[in-house]
């Protein structure tokens, strides 16, 4: 079971204080050192003690999940904390959008949005900011997924036909096309060493995952079943690989393999649909969307199956989960109410910090509660 904590959760880290706005913080903070002794090598001064900073602290559960959401009449992508108790739409009110891929480091997310009648995909910086539209084709673009080094984006697109995979820089330039059939080859995956794209294919007649080295060449089936398989997800070894199956019925399960295909088994089937695994940067766990207590909401589990725990519990469809690489929040108190930029004050007596992000919108933490 994920650890618990008695602290609070706020999606981005800010600093705050009673006499003036605080100002955001950007990078990530370690786990609060302990205090350091300073010895002295030579001399019969006593030791100094060093005590840590202790305004900002780091969450030890401060992973993000980013997710998409048709919330309160919001589509877009959102994140969240692993316990629900914090979320934050990240892209525009005005933009619907889904499938949020993050970059390797952390910065960035990749996602597509409706423009018009078409998909595009785009990149957005952590705080919401410089968005930039890759692709401006005829046809819809889907499925991202970066390269490990953060410097490419593979995706599905329609503009020649039927879906296939492309590749492009992460600024949006030299698109490359990494498939050529005459059938749908979709949902690609990077591998974490960057040498293969995993990715569903049914060009023998049924979806099956394949593996195909990154430049497009040597198309392997992985998967060889009478029923669907697709959204294939690597281990952050490498070493295994997770998707979805309906070969236990008419809904997807979630299964296990490894990454030659061989030694598939089930992790979790029955009582509703599973969806769009997405591991945890440890490999201890697995996050997915599910039906299973009535709407489509994001869960975690353990990466063997077990200790199911449910994310987000608000009204509306939560889908496509997908795990931060490295921890992107910190948590910080105030002793007094705050006033944000927009001139906004805590919302309830409850709150116990309000912090505040670079479009003055404000986002509160509250106790811990929750089954995390």
């Amino acid at each position: 079971m994920l650890a618990r904590t008695s602290h609070w959760i706020i999606v981005l880290v800010l600093s705050i204080g009673c006499a003036a706005p605080p100002t955001p913080t950007s990078a990530p903070v370690p786990s609060p050192t302990p205090a350091a002794t300073v010895r002295p090598i030579a001399s019969p001064t006593p030791a100094v003690t060093m005590q840590p900073t202790p305004a900002v602290e780091e969450h030890p559960d401060s992973y993000r999940i980013a997710f998409a959401s048709e919330r309160d009449n919001l589509p877009g992508i959102y994140l969240t904390d692993l316990r629900g108790r914090s979320v934050y739409l990240l892209t525009r009110q005005s933009m619907s959008a889904d499938h949020p891929a993050w970059s390797p480091d952390g910065s960035r997310l990749a996602f597509t949005a409706q423009i018009g009648a078409r998909h595009e995909l785009f990149v957005v910086d952590m705080d919401g900011l410089n968005l930039v539209q890759l692709t401006h084709e005829a046809g819809d673009n889907f499925y991202p997924t970066w390269s490990p080094d953060s410097l490419h984006i593979a995706f599905a697109s329609n503009r020649d036909g039927p879906y296939q995979i492309y590749v492009v820089q992460a600024d949006g330039s030299q698109v490359r096309r990494l498939t050529d059939t005459a059938v749908r080859e979709e949902k690609p995956a990077w591998s974490p060493d960057g040498s293969h794209i995993a990715f569903m294919s049914t060009r023998d007649g049924q979806a099956e995952v394949y593996v195909m080295q990154a430049d497009g060449s040597n198309p392997a089936r992985l998967t060889n079943h009478p029923a669907s398989d697709l959204n294939p997800a690597w281990s952050p070894d490498g070493k295994l690989i997770a998707f979805n199956s309906t070969r236990n019925g008419n809904d997807f399960g979630i299964y296990l393999m490894k990454a030659d295909g061989t030694n598939v088994r089930s992790l979790l089937f029955g009582g509703g649909w599973y969806e769009k695994p997405a591991w945890s940067p440890d490999g201890k766990h697995i996050a997915f969307y599910s039906n299973r207590d009535g709407n489509a909401d994001v869960y975690v589990m353990q990466a063997d199956g077990t200790d199911i725990q449910r994310v987000t519990v608000q009204a509306g469809w939560d889908g496509q989960p997908a795990w931060s690489p490295g921890p992107i929040g910190l948590i910080a108190a105030a002793d007094c109410p705050v006033t944000t930029p927009n001139g906004r004050q805590p919302p309830d007596e409850q709150t116990q910090s309000t912090a505040y992000h670079g479009n003055g919108s404000v986002w509160t933490a509250l106790p811990e509660a929750g089954p995390l």
